[in-house]
C-alpha cells in the first residue's frame, strides 16, 4: 500500500481468513491489505462470495463459525495515540469490547439481522448507549430521540416505541444506523447498507450516509458490489475478487480508468444515462470460483477477455503503480509478465 500522506484510523496487511469445512478449506480472504484513513470513506466493491463481508467482519472479530483469521494484521489506530492489533484480541475478550460499538460500528445488508423483534426501538438504541457510557435512562432516552431525528425518522418520539415489524424497510435501515451511531463510533463498516431497498429508499439512505460521515466525522468503510454506487459515496476504492485486492486508488481515477480487466467489466454491468428500457445489461461471464479450489495464477484469469496462457495462469501478478494513487495487480501492466514468458 503506498504511503500517500493520509493518517490511517485501520490499516489491514495480509488478511487471510479460511473456513475449514468437512469439505474444504474455504479460503474466503487470501492477502487482503487496505487502508481506511481517518475521516475518509474507503469504498470495497466486488461481485458475491469475494469475501468483502468476511473481510468487514474479521475487523470486528465477528466471523461466524467455522471461521478464522490464519494470518495477517488488523491494525487500529486511534486518535488518542496507540495502536491495537484487533487480529489478536479475544473476539469474547473485555478490550475488543470496549472497542466493538464504542470505536468501530457496523452496518448490515439486513436490518432484521441485527435488530431484534421482540424488543421496541428505543430500548435497543438505549442499550448500546449505556453499553458504552455511564449514562442514566433518561439521558440516554432524549439522545436516543435525537438519534432517530439525526437519522431522518419521522416523529421519533413515537417511532422510539415502535417494534421492528412495524417499520418500513426504508425506516428499519435508519433505526439500523442510528443503533450503530449510538456512541458516536470512529469508523462505520457499512455492509450492503442499501440491497435491500428500492432505488428510491437507497439515494435517500446513500445521502443520510454522507451527511452523517461528515457531520460526526467518521471515517466509513463502504461495501457494496455497485461500482458505480461506491465511486459516488467515496473518496478512495479497493476492488476485490475471490479473496484479493486486484485494484485500488482514487475513487475518481478507478472509476474514469479502470485498468484491470475484472474493474472493467464491473464498470460495463453498470447502466448509463443513454441506457433504455430495451438496452440489455452486461454480465460478467461465468462465475466466481469456488474458494476451496483457487485457480492457479491471477484469480480472474479464467473468465477474462485479455488472458495470456502461459502468463495469467502461471503465478499472481504483484500489484503495480499505474499512476498516481492508482495500483493494479494484473500482467497488462506488469513487467512480469515479460519475466514469465
Amino acid at each position: 500500500m503506498p504511503d500517500d500522506g493520509r493518517v490511517d484510523l485501520l490499516s489491514i496487511h495480509d488478511l487471510h481468513v479460511h473456513f475449514h469445512t468437512t469439505l474444504g478449506t474455504v479460503r474466503a480472504v487470501n492477502g487482503v491489505s487496505l487502508r481506511v484513513p481517518r475521516n475518509h470513506v474507503m469504498g470495497l466493491v466486488g461481485e458475491s462470495g469475494c469475501g468483502k463481508s468476511v473481510t468487514a467482519r474479521a475487523v470486528l472479530r465477528i466471523i461466524p463459525p467455522p471461521g478464522k483469521i490464519e494470518n495477517g494484521r488488523v491494525l487500529y489506530h486511534p486518535p488518542d495515540g496507540g495502536t491495537v492489533d484487533l487480529a489478536l484480541l479475544s473476539p469474547t475478550g473485555r478490550q475488543l469490547r470496549a472497542i466493538r460499538g464504542r470505536r468501530v460500528a457496523m452496518i448490515f445488508q439486513e436490518p432484521m439481522t441485527c435488530l431484534s423483534p421482540v424488543h421496541r426501538i428505543g430500548l435497543q438504541i438505549t442499550e448500546a448507549i449505556r453499553a458504552h457510557e455511564p449514562v442514566s435512562r433518561t439521558e440516554a432516552r432524549e439522545r436516543a430521540v435525537a438519534l432517530l431525528a439525526d437519522v431522518g425518522m419521522p416523529k421519533p418520539e413515537r417511532q422510539l416505541d415502535a417494534y421492528t415489524f412495524e417499520l418500513s424497510g426504508g425506516m428499519r435501515q435508519r433505526a439500523m444506523i442510528a443503533v450503530a451511531l449510538a456512541a458516536n463510533p470512529e469508523l462505520l463498516i457499512a455492509d450492503e447498507p442499501t440491497t435491500a431497498v428500492d432505488v428510491t429508499i437507497q439515494a435517500r439512505i446513500m445521502e443520510l450516509l454522507r451527511s452523517l460521515q461528515q457531520s460526526h466525522a467518521m471515517s466509513v468503510l463502504f461495501i457494496s458490489h455497485d461500482l458505480s454506487l461506491v465511486a459516488e459515496m467515496s473518496e478512495q476504492i479497493a476492488v476485490m475478487y475471490l479473496g484479493k485486492i486486484v485494484e485500488r486508488g482514487a475513487a475518481v481515477e478507478v472509476y474514469r480508468r479502470p485498468r484491470h480487466p475484472y474493474t472493467k467489466v464491473l464498470m460495463a454491468c453498470v447502466p448509463h444515462q443513454t441506457s433504455t428500457r430495451k438496452t440489455p445489461l452486461q454480465t460478467i461471464e461465468g462465475t466466481v470460483p469456488d474458494a476451496r479450489r483457487l485457480p492457479p495464477g491471477c484469480p480472474f484469469s479464467a473468465r477474462c477477455s485479455e488472458f495470456m496462457p502461459g502468463v495469467c495462469d502461471r503465478s499472481m501478478p504483484a500489484i503495480t503503480s499505474v499512476g498516481d494513487d492508482h495500483e493494479v495487480a494484473c500482467f497488462l501492466h506488469s513487467d512480469q509478465a515479460e519475466a514469465s514468458s
